[in-house]
């Protein structure tokens, strides 16, 4: 047997299952339809896993930051006058 860790009979799908572990140590689900066939995949040499696929990422261009506008409308309200001099200014004495 190749690392067979456990196996059992799903009584759903009516088929034998078995967990193995194959030559890279990796985990594997196994799926067979009766108890002979079960003992022969577990009795058969182990075939790895194929190497995953990597794919290329494609090439993105690189973000640019633009510049900031200026807030016009705090150099508009201090231009004008308005704050808190204009707003408490009838409470202020003049030559004080």
């Amino acid at each position: 047997m190749r690392g067979c860790v456990s196996y059992w009979h799903g009584q759903a799908t009516g088929s034998w299952w078995a967990l193995t572990r194959d030559t890279a140590g990796r985990y594997r689900l196994l799926e067979v339809a009766d108890q002979a066939a079960l003992g022969r995949a577990l009795n058969e040499p182990a075939t790895p896993a194929p190497p995953p696929v990597v794919t290329p990422m494609r090439q993105v261009a690189p973000i640019v930051p633009t510049p900031a506008e200026p807030d016009r409308r705090y150099h508009a309200r201090h231009a004008t006058g308005y704050g808190w001099r204009h707003t408490l200014g009838g409470l202020i004495a003049p030559g004080a």
